[in-house]
């Protein structure tokens, strides 16, 4: 017998948002007409199971409305003979409030469960999943193998991603020899074992930061032991990403004539368009870039461009101005020891030979090819090291 589902994650109805009110007020009205139409597409597609991975919601903010709103989706799905499989993320209720509790859901807690899926008393499939917990690597033990010949799909909310943890936790999944593992936690459509066929969903809008795919999951188990995998569009929301670095711009207006000009190069349509744009690198008017500055500027490019834009400072440095560097002061020295490592061969070959004294085991097992690739790898980690303490202690308006 076939086996289906739609699976969806990192929906956050009622979350805090990065934009204005008015803009999150419209935001949770596309967030939740795209839940509709994940719910939608199960039924059109008389799927087998709803499987959502993790942070449905937010807790401390949602509105009863939103409770009655997913009750009511809840019962057309069980209407339907549709499961709702729910393992709990970071964000939402540790187990579903009442108000939700159909006769379809499924709840998984924060440890690894098993459920069976049976029609006309025969089983057809197998779920294994996990709410959010803390300390995932005690949930590696608690996987068992796949020794099933029917399809068995894996479910957890992972938030650490492609952190040492986060690796070490899919190493074991991938062993365990699941046919597909839905994780949610990462904002962001990512397939991290194909042939495993292991991946993060995203969110259905894709309304976080680099998240350029958002939609649903819809997965069937053929007859002949076939996978098909189908990534669904369901929003009617599009969000782009613009990044600007290295600013040269002098002053705020400037600045935000550019923005303007980047964000117009990409734009087709305004209609539930949401623009996040990021300012990074090396800038004149770092330190005038202020939180308060930046939100007026997000306000007055959205009324100008009828857009939803927000504005986001991530990691911008001072270009520090040449009269700093006149004169004898520690910043000089620090230059003259850089010069000195860049254009006398003896004083790197010195410090590079100290450091191979070092790791005298390390380099012997180098070759000379990859031996000047550390020397390069070295100079510039000692250039680059030396700029950032000089432009992290010496401030732009002194």
């Amino acid at each position: 017998m076939s086996f289906s589902f739609i699976a969806i994650s990192d929906v956050h109805m009622d979350a805090p948002s990065l934009f204005g009110e008015e803009d999150r007020k419209k935001l949770e009205e596309l967030k939740k007409g795209a839940f509709r139409k994940s719910i939608d597409e199960a039924i059109a597609r008389n799927a087998s199971a709803f499987l959502i991975c993790g942070d449905l919601y937010n807790e401390s903010a949602v509105s009863f409305e939103t409770l009655i709103f997913l009750r009511k989706c809840f019962l057309d799905l069980l209407n339907c003979n549709i499961k709702v499989c729910y393992a709990h993320g970071k964000y939402d209720a540790s187990s579903a409030p009442d108000i939700i509790k159909t006769e379809n859901l499924i709840d998984f807690s924060h440890e690894v469960e098993v459920f069976d899926f049976m029609q006309d008393a025969i089983p057809v499939a197998k779920i294994v999943a996990s709410g959010y917990k803390k300390e995932t690597d005690t949930l590696a033990n608690q996987f068992e193998q796949n020794e099933s010949d029917i399809p068995v799909l894996c479910m957890l909310y992972e938030e650490n991603a492609f952190s040492k943890q986060g690796t070490l936790l899919q190493d074991v999944i991938e062993s365990k020899k699941y046919d597909v593992t839905i994780l949610g936690g990462y904002h962001q459509y990512v397939i991290t074992r194909e042939e495993s066929n292991i991946m993060y969903l995203g969110s259905p809008t894709g309304d976080w930061f680099g998240d350029k795919t958002g939609g649903v999951l819809f997965a069937e188990f053929k007859d002949d032991g076939q996978v098909v995998l189908d990534k669904i569009s369901v929003s009617d929301t599009s969000f782009h990403d613009v990044e600007i670095s290295n600013i040269v711009e002098v002053d705020m207006q400037a600045l935000q004539r550019r923005i303007e000009i980047e964000v117009q190069k990409i734009i087709t349509t305004t209609r539930n368009t949401f623009v996040r744009v990021i300012l990074s690198g090396r800038c004149v008017v770092a330190n005038d870039i202020t939180d308060d500055k930046i939100q007026t500027m997000s306000k007055q490019l959205s009324n100008t461009l009828d857009l939803s834009i927000y504005i986001q400072k991530d990691n911008l440095m001072p270009i520090l101005p040449k009269s700093l560097f006149d004169g004898t002061s520690p910043l000089v020295e620090s230059l003259k020891i850089i010069d000195a490592a860049k254009n006398d061969n003896n004083k790197l070959e010195e410090l590079i030979e100290s450091i191979h004294t070092d790791y005298t085991l390390f380099y012997s097992q180098l070759n000379e090819e990859e031996q000047e690739s550390h020397r390069k790898e070295i100079l510039n980690g000692l250039i680059d090291t030396i700029c950032k303490v000089m432009i992290r202690e010496v401030h732009y308006e002194d």
